[in-house]
């Protein structure tokens, strides 16, 4: 495939094609890549050798047109998808810091449950020891007073014996 130039320079004056029977043409052009192309065409020659390479130009500059179209429309799409990597990029770190919050909870309620546990038991031997202690009391108490009424009946026993003893 040749140049658009290496054309221009084919057709233009003393480099044309050798033995060609068609008059050499002379073509300035000047072109840039921006939004359209400057075509300047000096004629010294044969006009059809002229309006095909005007076609072929107008067809070149039509597929440029259709590139850059072609190429703005994936220049689109590209920063399409960079957004929505970043948007999910961004959801993942959501994400991750959730579960980081949800992992850090779940220690935090682990190490909860292990002492509500602890309190639970400690608890329940404190209820234990209460319990015993009250039975314990309970057990003195009744000691105690079958002591005092041992000590009420021998109490009125030795009265009793006093009684007789000062009568006789």
């Amino acid at each position: 495939m040749y140049t658009i130039r290496e054309e221009i320079n084919k057709h233009c004056v003393g480099e044309g094609r050798e033995g060609s029977k068609t008059k050499p043409t002379t073509l300035l052009a000047m072109y840039h890549c921006g939004e359209g192309c400057l075509l300047e065409m000096e004629e010294k020659g044969s006009s059809e050798e002229s309006r095909k390479l005007l076609d072929e130009i107008s067809k070149l500059q039509n597929e440029i047109l259709e590139l850059k179209n072609k190429d703005s429309d994936k220049d689109k799409e590209v920063t399409e998808l960079q957004t929505k990597i970043k948007e999910f990029n961004m959801q993942d770190i959501d994400s991750l810091t959730l579960q980081k919050r949800v992992q850090s909870l779940e220690e935090e309620n682990l190490d909860l449950s292990t002492k509500v546990q602890d309190l639970q038991r400690l608890l329940h031997e404190s209820r234990n020891s209460h319990d015993q202690e009250n039975n314990d009391l309970i057990k003195l108490q009744n000691k105690m007073g079958s002591k005092v009424t041992e000590l009420y009946e021998l109490h009125e026993q030795i009265i009793s014996t006093i009684k007789k003893e000062s009568n006789s």
